[in-house]
């Protein structure tokens, strides 16, 4: 669904920006574990990857307020949360801001 195609945007900040210090970490709201697991290998997804295997009822899902994925979450290296929500251009000129 949506979260597979934000996969190749996605790629392309963990490919330009990793080197930089950013580190992505996907968080998957599945309840399937076989689901979860073959998405990040049939996609190459290179980064981190949690789940509690509990959907909706996710303790991510419920600590960070998400409604609808994907969502991202933009924490800087003290753990403040710096924004939350950007997509596409959104999410691409924070990056931007942020590894200039």
């Amino acid at each position: 669904g949506p979260c597979i195609g934000s996969m190749p945007m996605m790629k392309t900040f963990h490919e330009t920006y990793g080197p930089r210090g950013l580190q992505i970490i996907g968080i998957s709201l599945d309840s399937k574990r076989d689901a979860w697991v073959s998405a990040i290998k049939r996609f190459n997804l290179p980064w981190a990857h949690l789940s509690d295997l509990k959907g909706w009822k996710s303790i991510a899902s419920d600590t960070y307020g998400v409604r609808a994925i994907p969502e991202t979450v933009i924490i800087d290296p003290n753990g403040k949360i710096v924004s939350t929500g950007l997509r596409d251009k959104d999410l691409k000129a924070k990056l931007a801001e942020i590894f200039p």
